[in-house]
């Protein structure tokens, strides 16, 4: 896509924000019927909508915003917390280009199977699939969505100006929320998200740093490129999944301990 039509359509989405906070002040203040907490969270649903719409890397603003009580209201954070849940699920053959170009060809023979039916992860940067390597080796393919890298630095291109010219007309508030430094956070956690090289260099790291505990693991990579990324796939569920009972008081203690300990 075109940087300038880019621009109109995330002006497009902004608008839309805009003029939909436009009609409930009208109507709010024409009757005065509207509870103003419940307004509060329509006005947070409405921009986490927006944020949603407008791609990866204004959903990572988003979850940024969320961490941010000095900035945006409860009834905000709460609606932005579950942007990171809402994502479309695209059928396996959307990525097989993916696997071709990052490599080869012949990239179906390093595989005996592939679960390309059912995706175990789907994030707004990459899709997730269980496969088995030749050897028996249960592994997981992370494969970024098609064209989203150069989405994401064509938007923080965009985003970057935007907060230059907003931070010259309005220097006041610009030092006092700093939106500079804020926005170099959102790009410095967004840049390993589109090269896996970088995350894999990241997961190394990591697990050399969570060799002191027992209960922690990082997974092992066995491929990298900048869009596909071939790792260890240990068995286990969910943390949102399991079940407490499965664990002795004890167990829980230690895995809390490890993982207070270790953030």
């Amino acid at each position: 896509m075109r940087k300038r039509d880019r621009v109109q359509q995330v002006a497009g989405v902004l608008g839309e924000l805009l003029a939909g906070e436009a009609r409930a002040r009208w109507r709010r203040g024409r009757n005065g019927a509207l509870d103003p907490e419940e307004m509060e969270r329509r006005r947070a649903q409405a921009l986490s909508g927006a944020l949603e719409r407008l791609g990866p890397l204004y959903i990572k603003v988003g979850q940024v915003l969320s961490t941010r009580p000095d900035i945006v209201s409860t009834a905000v954070i709460e609606a932005l917390q579950d942007l990171h849940e809402q994502v479309e699920v695209r059928p396996f053959s959307e990525f097989e280009p993916v696997l071709e170009a990052d490599l080869g060809a012949d990239w179906v023979r390093r595989f005996r199977d592939i679960d390309t039916d059912h995706p175990i992860g789907a994030a707004s940067i990459a899709q997730v699939y269980g496969a088995v390597l030749q050897d028996g080796t249960r592994v997981a393919i992370k494969l970024q969505r098609p064209g989203v890298a150069a989405a994401v630095r064509l938007d923080m291109e965009i985003l970057a100006q935007a907060v230059r010219l907003v931070s010259r007309r309005a220097q006041v508030t610009a030092e006092i929320f700093q939106p500079d430094a804020m926005l170099e956070t959102i790009f410095s956690a967004m840049r390993p998200e589109i090269d896996f090289t970088a995350e894999a260099a990241n997961m190394a790291e990591f697990r050399v740093l969570l060799d002191r505990y027992g209960g922690l693991r990082v997974p092992e990579v066995f491929e990298s490129t900048r869009q596909v990324l071939v790792m260890s796939r240990p068995p286990g569920v969910s943390i949102n999944e399991c079940n407490l009972d499965d664990f002795t008081a004890e167990e829980r203690r230690e895995i809390g301990r490890a993982v207070v300990t270790m953030v």
